[in-house]
């Protein structure tokens, strides 16, 4: 199947299924470094495979998973073998806090084997064959099915990886309860407000917590300083209108929140490894396609 690549932008279009795309992959086939706004699932079913996201080397054996984030750049050397490779944007359609703090959660890759979420790991393993069954199925109502399933991993992987009893250490239920809700409420605020000037201050007040206790128990709760964390939402965002060619690069820095383009540039070079531009890679070429294996 092809699917176009402007620069290295993959256009995804989804056909029988209105938000994802699933192919049972097993070309031996080379796929240069490129990105998409889909969320990407991979999951090798015969023989390993290697994915390069970032820069980074992933290394996965049979019914391991990698889930890579919209805006990723990421490329795949040629394997043999067989592996479903899931195109989903449903994010998209769930208009919902708790969905953007899932995919938050799982910027910019999140790989699920044995070591690293091993109490989950054959359920998602499981869930995604499930997909794959109804969706070259020919159930009745399989695009719901499917969408069902992918919701289930989602879900779980979310709630694992934000699962209270891992954070806020040596303090009650109840306010550990208190803290989680407290944190999250302030990470949906992140989300929907990313474009805005965030300070520390105000989102120290949203929790009554002084600012540097705040800072603290963030760090506990997301794995990461406030700070890198709006940057990080703030950069995903620009990934997504860098798709856009009619918009310029200081467009799309003032879209996303940065008020100086050098701050832009410099915090989009240290998350993503290359320059805005290089990201882009459309210049004044045209569109090129690239062969996708079918569904076999």
């Amino acid at each position: 199947m092809a699917l176009n690549l402007d620069g290295s932008y993959e256009q995804i279009k989804f056909h029988d299924y209105e938000s994802v795309l699933l192919y049972n992959n097993t070309q031996y086939e080379t796929y240069v470094p490129h990105w998409h706004a889909s969320t990407e699932i991979i999951m090798p079913v015969k023989g390993d495979y290697t994915i390069i996201c970032n820069g980074t080397n992933y290394y996965l054996k049979e019914r391991d998973i990698l889930i890579i984030a919209p805006g990723t750049v990421h490329s795949i050397p040629a394997c043999h073998g067989q592996r479903y490779i899931f195109l989903a944007d449903f994010f998209h359609y769930i208009k919902s806090d708790c969905f953007s703090t899932i995919q938050a959660a799982l910027s910019p890759v999140t790989l699920i084997n044995g070591n690293t979420l091993p109490e989950i790991h054959d359920t998602c393993a499981q869930l995604i064959s499930s997909c794959a069954e109804e969706y070259f199925g020919e159930n009745r109502f399989r695009e719901t099915a499917v969408f069902h399933f992918l919701v289930q991993l989602f879900l779980l992987v979310g709630r694992t990886l934000s699962d209270e009893s891992a954070v806020f250490h040596d303090i009650s239920p109840d306010k550990k309860r208190h803290y989680t809700e407290a944190f999250s409420s302030v990470c949906e605020y992140i989300h929907q407000h990313y474009a805005e000037n965030l300070c520390v201050d105000t989102a120290a007040s949203m929790t009554g917590f002084s600012k540097y206790h705040f800072l603290r128990l963030f760090k506990q709760f997301a794995g990461d300083t406030f700070y890198h964390y709006v940057n990080a939402q703030r950069i995903y965002h620009a990934c997504l209108l860098l798709s856009d060619p009619e918009k310029n690069i200081t467009e799309v820095a003032m879209s996303c929140g940065f008020h100086s383009i050098s701050s832009f540039l410099r915090i989009f070079k240290l998350q993503k490894g290359c320059t805005p531009t290089e990201f882009r890679r459309i210049h004044n070429t045209t569109n090129t396609s690239i062969t996708l294996p079918a569904s076999d």
